[in-house]
């Protein structure tokens, strides 16, 4: 978990607020609403930060922040 809780903070600061509340179980909806996008691009969003953390976890470099 901590290399998790690690990883997550080095993402941009919106992906990481992402990330977290999806953790925290939150809908979609409830997601998009607490950042002010829309639904879809949540999704979006979610998916692009999920690879990130994927590529942070195994060490790989990370683009600009």
């Amino acid at each position: 978990m901590e290399q998790l809780y690690d990883a997550i903070r080095q993402l941009p600061k919106t992906d990481a607020a992402l990330v977290l509340l999806y953790l925290d179980e939150l809908s979609y909806r409830e997601i998009a609403d607490v950042l002010g996008i829309s639904e879809s691009n949540v999704g979006v969003k979610l998916n692009r930060a999920k690879k990130s953390l994927g590529e942070l976890m195994k060490g790989e470099p990370h683009g600009p922040r």
